[in-house]
């Protein structure tokens, strides 16, 4: 069933892949963003829902319905970006997402939190229930992905980072994103512990997540993600070997977690 269960962000990702390649012929790349892709999306899904046949020939799993900024399970002030609801049968299954657009060559502090940030609620997800499936999907330009997962050392090079930033903690923007998410291969595993990431500050990564949400907002206290909770992400699609260097590429990992 695993298998299966991967076919619709597989589809999802051909997908986008390919209308990332039509935007950036007609010479409109300007538009993609995190916003702008859930057109894309929304086409897809639509489509999806009166077929039951991939771009590739494969049988995708009945889409029964969808919706774009779900309230997050856990933390009720958050969202998620997709929703998805698909029949297997007449057993119906939950999946995920939060889409991230690389913007920039060279990460900063935000950027790299918000990575880390989305995640973690997607691992408080999958801690909370294991029948839901949490996937991270990523895309921009391949020489910025590849300079986030890839190439730290460049990042230490290029950035102009304020005089009053500690060389050390600059040179953790990307090694946190690296340590995370891979792109060797498709099936490719990282396997980490939440305290394995490097602070920026005086406060731990998962410290500073939940300096942001008020206990009143959080549903579940028992599925709070702990240091030692264990997160593993996988690689389940990249066109990374298939694409020019200047061109876009769709990646998308599934973000598992347990206490």
């Amino acid at each position: 069933m695993e298998q299966q269960n991967n076919i619709i962000p597989i589809s999802l990702a051909q997908a986008l892949q390919h209308w990332t390649c039509y935007i950036c012929d007609v010479r409109r790349s300007v538009i993609l963003n995190e916003g702008s892709i859930k057109y894309a999306i929304s086409e897809f899904l639509e489509v999806s829902k009166s077929t039951n046949t991939s771009k590739s020939g494969c049988a995708i799993p009945r889409i029964t319905r969808y919706q774009f900024e779900y309230t997050h399970p856990v933390y009720k002030s958050k969202t998620m970006d997709l929703e998805i609801f698909y029949a297997v049968g007449e057993t119906e299954f939950q999946s995920l997402y939060e889409f991230k657009y690389a913007r920039v060559l060279n990460i900063t502090k935000n950027e790299s939190e918000r990575y880390i940030d989305d995640i973690f609620r997607l691992a408080t997800i999958s801690n909370r229930n294991a029948n839901i499936d949490t996937y991270f999907l990523l895309l921009g330009p391949k020489q910025y992905v590849e300079n986030l997962l890839t190439e730290c050392h460049k990042n230490v090079a290029q950035i102009n980072y304020p005089s009053t930033a500690k060389p050390k903690s600059s040179m953790q923007y990307n090694e946190n994103i690296r340590l995370m998410l891979s792109l060797e291969r498709v099936g490719s595993q990282k396997k980490f512990n939440v305290a394995d990431l490097k602070s920026y500050d005086d406060k731990s990564q998962l410290e500073r997540f939940y300096s942001n949400y008020d206990i009143r907002e959080i549903k579940d206290e028992n599925c709070k993600l702990l240091p030692a909770t264990v997160i593993t992400s996988e690689l389940v699609y990249t066109n990374l070997s298939s694409v020019g260097h200047d061109d876009i590429i769709v990646n998308i990992w599934k973000i598992n977690s347990e206490n």
